[in-house]
């Protein structure tokens, strides 16, 4: 795939717009070539397995496929289920470790590495990535000129780091609790994280609703927020 995106033309030039792409697909294969192993077993060696992350992975073995929950579709008043469980494609080995999406995971497993985030790249005494690795993931990349990010719809005041979208301005036209400094992103099937520094909060949420919706994101900000002590 890399090879063949290689001779792909460029959407516009670099520096000039936004656009959610592929590119950590791309780095998930140069660790592939710098480290001489597998996306997964990378991941599993480095990250998974210290972390105590026990069930995450590109795909859900057998004698844990019981616990993993439909995915749901939603026509915005019911739901009904679009992907059962019993019968997911993440219940098999997938030929390619994507390094954009494709992680099954939990939410306890999840809020470790999201910790370790937060504590800048810190969790229980290792060090797993650098403070400056992390002050880079979590602060936004964009310059000026191209203002905020868009995905379906402009999201005013929200920048890009390496990874993850970064709140750099108010602004009541989008996302309108969330507070600035304020990082995270979500998955496809409306699953939503974010990490307030200023708080020394980090949140997840999994909901499991196609197609993707901000809904729960949205109602749980000003809940959790407004219960805060300054």
């Amino acid at each position: 795939m890399s090879r063949s995106i290689c001779g792909a033309p460029l959407l516009f030039q670099p520096g000039t717009k936004w656009n959610y792409g592929i590119s950590t697909d791309i780095l998930g294969r140069v660790v592939e070539i710098a480290s001489g192993q597998t996306f997964d077993e990378f991941l599993q060696k480095h990250f998974f397995a210290p972390l105590g992350m026990s069930d995450t992975g590109f795909y859900v073995p057998a004698e844990k496929a019981h616990r993993l929950a439909d995915v749901y579709q939603t026509n915005g008043i019911f739901l009904t289920t679009s992907e059962p469980g019993k019968t997911s494609p993440f219940l098999k080995k997938p030929a390619n470790f994507s390094g954009g999406g494709g992680l099954i995971s939990t939410i306890n497993d999840y809020s470790r590495f999201l910790q370790m985030i937060a504590n800048g790249g810190n969790f229980q005494g290792k060090q797993y990535l650098k403070e400056e690795t992390v002050k880079l993931m979590t602060t936004s990349q964009l310059p000026d000129e191209i203002g905020s990010i868009s995905l379906g719809e402009q999201r005013h005041g929200t920048g890009f780091g390496l990874g993850f979208s970064v709140r750099g301005a108010p602004d009541k036209r989008w996302d309108k609790d969330s507070v600035v400094g304020e990082y995270g992103w979500g998955g496809m099937a409306s699953t939503h994280y974010w990490i307030s520094p200023k708080h020394k909060l980090v949140v997840v949420t999994m909901e499991q609703t196609l197609p993707y919706n901000w809904n729960l994101e949205h109602l749980l900000k000003p809940i959790i927020y407004q219960a805060i002590k300054e």
